[in-house]
């Protein structure tokens, strides 16, 4: 990738089908093997999460990424042409859902998640003063996230509590995981909080 040089989106987009088309492939002879038949080769129906328009961090090939995944979602609302007849072994790509990961534009509240810090400390307080038998944790429905006026939409909101984990999951790259990223994975609003929007075509 380049901080500065933008992608070519259609190419961004076929990489992308090439490489879903490809796993999907593999999952199904996968699955034709442990069976011990010929079963259809991949159902071809993927969920795809990726940045939005900001890019997250702003990277310009972030954005790229979303644009091609744009692409493909308008992609599927063009009539499509039926090549059955010509070509039976033409496997088609369906994106069934598509989402965004929610960009953090306040630094303020991107880098010193104080909300996300008190959730996590929220435990621990109940442990020591109400003791074990009031600590259950009653979430809100996943998909029921509240906007400023205090409605809710189709977004998605993951919370995670152990933010351990993403450190040991960056540690495993030993070669990317420098200074900087080890304090963008302490401090960064992403390692507590996701919230993910479904991304709507375009074409109507």
């Amino acid at each position: 990738d380049n901080p500065t040089q933008e992608w070519d989106i259609a190419t961004v987009a076929r990489c992308i089908q090439t490489t879903l088309l490809f796993n999907d492939e593999e999952a199904a002879e996968a699955t034709a093997i442990q069976q011990n038949n010929d079963a259809d080769r991949g159902s071809g129906e993927w969920i795809l999460y990726t940045f939005d328009q900001a890019g997250v961090s702003g990277h310009v090939n972030h954005r790229d990424t979303f644009r091609a995944v744009q692409h493909l979602v308008d992609q599927q609302q063009q009539p499509k042409v039926d090549t059955s007849a010509s070509n039976s072994d033409n496997k088609s790509l369906f994106i069934s859902q598509a989402w965004m990961l929610q960009s953090e534009s306040n630094l303020l509240a991107k880098y010193i998640p104080v909300y996300s810090w008190c959730l996590l400390l929220l435990p621990w307080l109940k442990l020591l003063l109400i003791g074990a038998s009031a600590t259950t944790d009653h979430h809100a429905p996943k998909n029921a996230v509240a906007d400023s006026a205090g409605k809710t939409s189709n977004s998605l909101c993951y919370r995670l509590h152990a933010p351990h984990l993403n450190w040991a999951a960056m540690a495993t790259h030993q070669s990317q995981f420098v200074w900087y990223r080890r304090l963008f994975v302490v401090f960064s609003c992403y390692t507590y909080v996701n919230i993910w929007h479904p991304i709507a075509p375009t074409i109507k």
